[in-house]
């Protein structure tokens, strides 16, 4: 009732276009048009590591994920909502982006028969500072997600964001800083590594070596955007 009330009454100016709206998947940040613009995209990678290439000769020899599906490129309005969600802490843009890519990441779920999902975690000191996991927020609001979530995956180390270092140390930033709290659940299972933002595949690549000690199916990832 109460959000009736604020559609009626409460208008705002969208943060990305200056348009008027009402409000919008319980946020009033960014107007539905505007939402409505961010599409999945068809983008070369390496669907084993990540890295922009078709062609990568690394994971030819030594590949790592049976296979890394990523929604949209990192531009535009999608990355003013992503940031905004990150770094000023509007808890509520979570849905916004469950929204987005729930009918995607379901689907890539249903047709590789994932068993659990593992957010990527953030840091202790970051994650008190923005007051909730902004990775988990997102697969709560999406109902095929969070039945098969899981928090096995840890981090025990205190490091800066990837964004707050250059390209060459994001790779040692996060180097032996994840750990697996119980292998027994999550040993002979498919498990899909879930992230928001994939740059120089360092994280993915850190998350690989710590499950890579896992006796597993298969191991996928899905980010959001790179």
């Amino acid at each position: 009732m109460l959000e009736i009330l604020e559609n009626l009454f409460f208008y705002t100016n969208c943060k990305w276009c200056g348009n008027l709206d009402t409000i919008y998947l319980n946020q009033n940040l960014f107007c539905r048009n505007c939402i409505s613009l961010v599409k999945k995209e068809k983008l070369t990678y390496c669907k084993s590591c990540g890295k922009q290439t078709s062609d990568c000769l690394e994971c030819k020899i030594f590949p790592k994920y049976k296979e890394i599906e990523i929604f949209s490129s990192y531009s535009e309005i999608l990355r003013e909502i992503i940031l905004s969600y990150k770094f000023e802490n509007f808890k509520n843009l979570s849905k916004v982006l469950a929204n987005i890519i729930e009918k995607d990441i379901t689907g890539f779920i249903k047709r590789n028969n994932i068993d659990i999902i593992l957010s990527v975690p953030s840091s202790k000191s970051i994650e008190k500072k923005r007051g909730f996991n902004h990775l988990e927020e997102i697969l709560k609001n999406i109902p095929f997600c969070k039945e098969i979530l899981s928090l096995n995956l840890k981090k025990i180390k205190d490091t800066p964001l990837q964004i707050e270092v250059s390209g060459k140390e994001r790779k040692t930033n996060l180097k032996n800083c994840f750990y697996i709290k119980d292998y027994k659940y999550l040993e002979n299972k498919n498990i899909l590594v879930f992230d928001d933002v994939l740059t120089t595949g360092a994280t993915l690549e850190e998350v690989y070596v710590a499950l890579s000690r896992l006796d597993y199916k298969n191991i996928y990832a899905y980010v959001i955007a790179t």
